[in-house]
């Protein structure tokens, strides 16, 4: 199930992926034990690390029906996520939908050095996933992509698929690709 909550705020930064999952368990401590995936806020990025939030900013949740309930208590919350402060409007929900193209902003892989890891080495890592999940559309690896967690930088790549099948379209959108789901990385949205 694809949760949503519209954001208002001001600014946030642009990589805020392990701030927000960090002001998201801070809130509420069961997400811990919860399985979930996030999809960061999109927002204007204004070429200075931080992201513009407007109307059509959002915050996306993918969980169990049965993880419902507890999201739901953040309706109407307010976060703080570093020093930028944000409040969540009221969730919505839907089943996933099949779309033949998705994209990923970050796919992160495990590597022995996580700041050094080469488009080859993520192809090959990526090729696995895919193959352990049944999926044999190809996809298009995007630009490289750094994701800061504490003091530890983790490199990623854009990832996106054109022409999938239905199946193999839920199957990205359930299970994602690679690492760090819940801090907004292999989280798929339709291009459709």
């Amino acid at each position: 199930m694809q949760i949503a909550w519209p954001v208002s705020g001001d600014r946030l930064p642009a990589d805020h992926g392990y701030r927000l999952y960090s002001a998201l368990v801070e809130r509420l401590p069961g997400l811990k034990e919860r399985s979930w995936a996030l999809k960061t806020i999109n927002g204007i990025p204004d070429r200075q690390g931080w992201v513009q939030l407007g109307h059509e900013s959002w915050l996306g949740v993918r969980t169990t029906l049965d993880g419902l309930a507890l999201f739901g208590e953040l309706d109407g919350q307010v976060l703080r996520v570093g020093k930028a402060l944000i409040q969540l409007g009221t969730l919505t929900g839907a089943s996933l939908q099949p779309c033949p193209d998705l994209q990923a902003r970050l796919v992160t892989i495990k590597a022995r050095y996580q700041d050094q890891v080469s488009p080859f080495e993520f192809g090959v890592a990526l090729g696995k996933q895919l193959e352990r999940l049944g999926i044999q559309t190809m996809p298009t690896l995007g630009d490289r992509k750094v994701l800061r967690i504490k003091d530890a930088n983790v490199v990623g790549y854009g990832v996106s698929f054109a022409g999938l099948s239905e199946a193999e379209s839920l199957t990205l959108q359930q299970h994602g690709l690679g690492g760090r789901q819940r801090l907004g990385c292999g989280y798929f949205i339709d291009r459709c």
